[in-house]
């Protein structure tokens, strides 16, 4: 058995501060900044709704490390953020970053994964720094001013698959949210990996608002798996 979303949520608000404040904060002062200096920082996230634990993170890491920011560092730039809630809604997402281009940010923040991909191309063209709360394994292919806060979401898929193999597994589950990043993640990634290596696989993806998983329970259970692949959000795998 073997689950990564677990390790993503329990350390979210870790990863919120090191990769959204701080970097910036970081960025600022060792560009010779000046006392008064205003930085403005927008984020379009989703603070309601099934993904407001993502948005939420970001936005109470943030605040953290500013109020750290401020206190060892007191002529440090003055950031101003400005949060809206997107509600996990990709036409949300755009009419909010529309009215937030007017304001000519310095700084960008979105997500999750839909809605950050809805005003994506829009922020490659302006250039600024974009901090992106997704999953997406290949954000920067024709863009580099994208910054990924879950690192390590690249490189989940190979640990997968070397789970598999080092179980020796013939027959594996794969039970994941259904969102289109992690449906990108095994559905290119995982899954035809584990089929080239002649492994029989079967899939079972499932919504977010899932809260009864006794059908899913007894497909795993007639598949008879040597090894279950779960990728979960909060608490759905208990």
């Amino acid at each position: 058995f073997f689950s990564s979303r677990r390790r993503h949520t329990r350390y979210g608000t870790v990863t919120g501060v090191q990769t959204c404040a701080l970097p910036i904060s970081n960025t600022l002062v060792t560009n010779n900044s000046t006392k008064n200096e205003v930085v403005k920082i927008d984020a379009n996230l989703p603070l309601t709704g099934a993904l407001s634990m993502f948005g939420t993170t970001v936005k109470n890491g943030a605040t953290l490390a500013l109020e750290n920011l401020e206190k060892t560092d007191p002529n440090s730039p003055k950031l101003i953020f400005d949060w809206q809630d997107n509600a996990g809604n990709p036409q949300t997402a755009l009419s909010i970053f529309q009215r937030q281009s007017l304001d000519k940010p310095n700084i960008y923040i979105s997500g999750v994964q839909p809605q950050t991909m809805a005003i994506k191309k829009q922020l490659d063209e302006i250039g600024i720094p974009h901090f992106v709360y997704i999953f997406a394994p290949f954000i920067n292919k024709n863009s580099d001013n994208n910054f990924r806060t879950w690192v390590n979401f690249k490189i989940e898929s190979p640990m997968y698959v070397n789970f598999v193999e080092q179980k020796k597994a013939k027959r594996v589950a794969v039970l994941y949210v259904n969102l289109s990043s992690t449906e990108e993640q095994f559905q290119k990634l995982v899954v035809p990996t584990l089929k080239k290596k002649g492994i029989e696989v079967i899939v079972e993806p499932y919504s977010i608002e899932t809260k009864d998983f006794k059908d899913i329970g007894a497909k795993v259970k007639n598949f008879n798996p040597d090894v279950v692949l779960v990728n979960e959000i909060g608490r759905a795998h208990v």
